[in-house]
């Protein structure tokens, strides 16, 4: 059904499976086995109902992992595996088994997003994903360098960014003490074809 929501010529697909397989590869062999022992125990579609990758889970609880191979062949294996690994980690970190209601809060959502990416760049050394020369995920320096301005400006203490970022739900709080949400591409920007926005759970099609 995914696939016949937006559908694409086989050879594009064929170009596009090339490069997660390389990318899979390259995930298995050096920065996370575990990310890839994770990613192989989904459930896989190509689908361009969604802009990037996500992870979500089936009628039945099992995590589905979702590509728009557009965007797959736009960052190219090597940044794929970033992607891989970050669908991975919310899974490893159960965020699509929380309250539904609090997958709709945006400081959630930027919290989450934030601190994957923090642990991915530090701990493995993956660079961001960028598309023409600009990045296309979340940064968490942006994300942490606007906290603290807006801390400092409403005159409240702030915290260093190792303890901002230590813990998912810890970073969803510190969020949380400002009244205005920060949402994870700064102000006015959605994320949209290109960029790497994850959709981990809507509501589905006429509330499906």
């Amino acid at each position: 059904r995914l696939l016949e929501e937006i559908p694409f010529e086989p050879e594009f697909i064929e170009q596009a499976q090339e490069i997660l397989i390389k990318s899979r590869l390259k995930v298995g062999l050096g920065p996370s086995v575990i990310t890839s022992i994770v990613v192989g125990l989904c459930h896989f579609a190509w689908t361009r109902t969604i802009p990037t990758f996500a992870v979500k889970l089936t009628g039945d609880g099992n995590p589905m992992l979702m590509v728009n191979p557009d965007f797959a062949i736009k960052i190219g294996p090597d940044q794929a595996v970033f992607a891989l690994t970050h669908e991975a980690y919310h899974l490893l970190l159960v965020h699509l088994y929380v309250d539904p209601a609090l997958m709709q809060n945006q400081n959630w959502v930027t919290a989450t997003e934030a601190c994957i990416n923090h642990r991915i760049t530090k701990h493995l050394g993956l660079p961001l994903i960028s598309v023409d020369g600009k990045v296309a995920s979340v940064d968490p320096e942006s994300v942490y360098s606007r906290w603290r301005k807006a801390m400092q400006t409403a005159n409240l203490p702030g915290v260093s960014k190792e303890q901002f970022f230590e813990t998912d739900r810890g970073c969803f709080s510190y969020l949380e003490q400002w009244p205005k949400e920060i949402p994870p591409y700064g102000r006015g920007q959605q994320p949209g074809e290109g960029q790497g926005g994850c959709v981990h759970a809507d509501h589905g099609k006429d509330g499906d």
